[in-house]
């Protein structure tokens, strides 16, 4: 059975945080005022930064089946996708995927799981 280490409260929600022992993950994010947020909050934060912003950098899942943020509390089903490579002769993945009734599309380019997405005015794909 693992041993859980509380490390405070979301500041957010104010749920305890607690981290497994042994666990490689902070178990919390931080956000530019240094407050301490659950990922759920984090997920919620990155939720309106989208619909404020339209764009943001997520992550694409090894399997390219999903769009996640960093600690993989919000996800984000790929609905389509292709493969393709720059004219430098990387590889490049775009892919589609729905959030708040938007069409969103983000790029991958390279060895990393780093996508840049941003909302477009199609509602259906």
């Amino acid at each position: 059975m693992p041993k859980f280490a509380s490390i405070g409260f979301c500041s957010q929600c104010r749920t305890r945080i607690e981290i497994k022992e042994n666990s490689i993950s902070a178990g919390y994010g931080i956000d530019p005022l240094g407050n301490k947020k659950c990922y759920a909050c984090c997920a919620e934060e990155d939720k309106q930064y989208m619909r404020n912003n339209g764009r943001n950098t997520l992550y694409l899942t090894v399997r390219k089946d999903v769009v996640t943020n960093w600690p993989g509390s919000l996800k984000l089903p790929v609905i389509a996708s292709s493969n393709s490579k720059t004219n430098w002769g990387h590889k490049r993945t775009d892919v589609w995927f729905m959030f708040d009734g938007n069409v969103w599309w983000g790029y991958n380019i390279g060895n990393n799981d780093i996508v840049y997405c941003r909302r477009t005015k199609r509602t259906r794909l």
